[in-house]
């Protein structure tokens, strides 16, 4: 349910309007393994900070993150994932922390940073957010089963029951005397934090107040008028609070014994006489910290109802700038895939080995011996590069809805990841094309064969985004070779209905074998040339219009890249907003 109002010191807006001063960690750790720490936090702080800040000013910023976060020993590791080694669970959880710290947000919400981790690693977790809130970064954080020491941590505590609706609103120090208030037992030998997450999940009537739900006491209670209804008043207001009000003592009755009643009030006032003293030791605590993150607060104003758009909140670097970090950080992390990129290259170059060691277009000079070699050639270059190109956007697509969220433009990633993708793509084509046309041994110049298969692999790679958007990753594998396999057969040789004419226009098959043979026929003199002109002619291929088929492959692959990239800025918005 995401249905609802949003109020924002008072006043009805969205989150998204705030999207580049607020920070939301996932619950997954949705970081990029092939990254060290260090170059993570960097990247992020690099498209996320105004774009006037200076490199230095970045790396000032990291390394504070990096010190406050406890990550100094691992900084210079890769973050790693299920397949590959790297960093523990819990410094993961804290790099994902560090992606949205190193943007200087105002307020950070955080989805359960604790799940998965054990005692030690989610106090050492909820600690560095302790020294996050004490800069002056509100945080806002959704845990579940939490440990006494670890809930004492928190200076505010929200308890939702039914509809969301609010159970308790208040000082986690007041939590515990509320409830005891309201007659709840805490065993001695129970975390208070179980106790309470018994009480709001299985909701039941307060034994004080049998008539009343626990949302109707505290809608009456003080906390309510104090927290929930003024957000300006502070936790320090809190400590202030003498018991229940006259509302909340008509909800709790008189069903409290004598015993009860007499150590509730010796433990309220034992707190009364003991808090002050520990709320200005905590503003001393605070103060002495805040010069110490020497945190740029007068470079932006505080939230308020006036602002009209997250544009003037904080502008963040353009197209361009955007562009070239994410084909850089493309660059480090393929480059740390040796292994993978061996075997990929190595598949392209022993194909085209094989089936330049089968070809016998040489030794016959004959077109039609050509055509069936070109026939086998494309379908095995564009099936390569279509199943490689599903993963172009699908293997991070985790990450660029998370990146995007927080304000990354999402056609520089589209541009730069696609043409990374491209480039790689189009280098394998070449390994493949010179292993073929050492053994093969055409008449066609090697130059223009290179661009024939460049072409192809372009429109190739174009289909193969646009199936990845439109299928998940199993599927889609085995549509693209049905695609592949669809195309030759559709785009046989000579005439056929005109329906199956108008398709073949849409085919790169059709467009890269005419390519091809007439880059071969251009070479044919002599006592070839009667041969290749009835060839070219039972084809109903043209020798003039070479260029305009490489115009067509390169057409086919700009209105695939259109239409994906339009799935991934409207047919998937829900996800990525």
């Amino acid at each position: 349910m995401t249905n609802g109002i949003t109020l924002v010191n008072g006043r009805q807006t969205t989150l998204k309007k705030y999207r580049k001063v607020t920070g939301f960690v996932p619950q997954d750790d949705i970081i990029f393994p092939k990254l060290t720490v260090e170059e993570s936090l960097l990247f992020s702080a690099r498209f996320r900070l105004p774009r006037q800040t200076q490199r230095h000013s970045h790396l000032d910023i990291v390394d504070r993150a990096v010190q406050l976060l406890g990550l100094v020993d691992v900084r210079n590791q890769l973050v790693g994932n299920e397949e590959s080694r790297g960093i523990s669970g819990g410094q993961r959880k804290r790099v994902n922390i560090g992606l949205e710290l190193v943007a200087d947000p105002w307020i950070l919400f955080l989805d359960e940073p604790t799940s998965g981790l054990d005692a030690t690693s989610c106090r050492q977790v909820l600690s560095a957010l302790a020294k996050i809130a004490h800069m002056g970064v509100t945080c806002a954080a959704v845990v579940h089963q939490p440990s006494n020491r670890v809930m004492k941590m928190f200076d505010d505590v929200l308890l939702m029951g039914q509809n969301g609706r609010t159970i308790y609103y208040g000082p986690q120090a007041m939590l515990k005397t509320y409830f005891l208030q309201l007659g709840f037992v805490f065993p001695i030998d129970e975390n208070p934090a179980d106790v309470y997450l018994d009480i709001i999940t299985r909701p039941k009537a307060a034994p004080t107040a049998p008539h009343k739900t626990l949302m109707e006491i505290y809608e009456t209670s003080e906390f309510h008028s104090r927290y929930l209804t003024q957000p300006h008043l502070d936790c320090g207001n809190a400590l202030a609070v003498n018991g229940p009000t006259s509302g909340q003592s008509d909800a709790v009755g008189e069903g409290n014994g004598f015993l009860d009643r007499c150590k509730n009030t010796l433990w309220m006032c034992l707190y009364l006489i003991v808090s002050p003293f520990c709320l200005a030791i905590d503003n001393i605590y605070r103060t002495i910290l805040s010069f110490r993150s020497q945190r740029r607060l007068q470079d932006y104003t505080p939230l308020s109802s006036d602002v009209p758009d997250d544009e003037e909140l904080r502008v963040t670097p353009g197209f361009f700038k955007q562009f070239w970090l994410i084909f850089y950080r493309c660059i480090l992390e393929r480059t740390r895939t040796a292994l993978r990129i061996f075997l990929e290259y190595a598949l392209y170059a022993v194909s085209g080995m094989i089936l330049g060691l089968l070809s016998d277009a040489r030794s016959s000079g004959r077109l039609k011996f050509f055509l069936t070699d070109m026939n086998y050639s494309i379908v095995a270059i564009a099936l390569m590069t279509t199943v490689s190109s599903l993963r172009t956007f699908s293997q991070n697509q985790l990450i660029f809805f998370r990146e995007t969220r927080a304000g990354l433009n999402k056609f520089a990633y589209y541009c730069a990841v696609s043409l990374f993708g491209d480039v790689g793509s189009i280098l394998k084509g070449l390994c493949y094309l010179s292993l073929y046309y050492s053994y093969a041994q055409p008449r066609a110049h090697f130059g223009d064969l290179f661009l024939v298969t460049a072409t192809t692999i372009y429109s190739c790679s174009g289909f193969g985004y646009l199936i990845s958007k439109m299928m998940r990753p199993g599927p889609a594998q085995l549509a693209s070779a049905v695609f592949v396999l669809s195309n030759a057969l559709l785009a046989k040789t000579g005439r056929s209905s005109i329906l199956v004419e108008f398709i073949k226009t849409f085919l790169y098959h059709r467009w890269a074998l005419e390519a091809y043979i007439i880059s071969e026929a251009k070479q044919l003199f002599g006592v070839w040339s009667l041969e290749r002109c009835g060839t070219l002619q039972g084809l109903d291929f043209d020798i003039r219009h070479f260029t305009n088929t490489i115009v067509a492959l390169i057409v086919l692959g700009v209105v695939t890249r259109v239409l994906s990239f339009g799935i991934i800025m409207f047919g998937m918005r829900d996800r990525s907003e």
